[in-house]
């Protein structure tokens, strides 16, 4: 359960296209034991984000700086430097762009991401997560 929101299956298209990506880019091939995507709502049912966590190998997240090089790579397919933050506690990297706005972060083996619209609205969702989490 994550507190003020509500989680959402994905339509079939996105877990295809997602399914493919992770298939074909041999970086997360290597580093990935799996992942798991949905959306979430906020409670009046207005469209909240979308959710990603990627089950990374223990030995792959223990090195150091990998979590700025996630964020930086997903900066980079933004065209934006991300930005750390720190959200319930948890460093984070805020990325913001107009092709783009999202919440990277690692805890423990678990890359976690939010996208979506309104950033104020992506914060809470990855302060929700990462609280639900421990």
């Amino acid at each position: 359960a994550v507190t003020g929101f509500e989680p959402m299956p994905l339509p079939g298209s996105v877990e295809e296209e997602a399914s493919s990506f992770f298939d074909t880019d041999p970086a997360l091939r290597e580093a990935a034991r799996g992942y798991a995507m949905m959306s979430a709502t906020s409670p009046d049912g207005e469209p909240a984000g979308v959710i990603l966590v990627i089950d990374i190998e223990p030995s792959f997240a223990a090195l150091p700086g990998v979590d700025e090089g996630f964020a930086q790579g997903i900066g980079e397919s933004a065209g934006t430097e991300p930005v750390p933050v720190t959200i319930a506690g948890m460093d984070a990297y805020q990325i913001d762009s107009p092709d783009l706005s999202g919440i990277a972060w690692l805890d423990d083996n678990l890359f976690g991401l939010v996208v979506g619209d309104d950033q104020a609205v992506l914060t809470e969702l990855a302060r929700a997560l990462i609280t639900a989490n421990g």
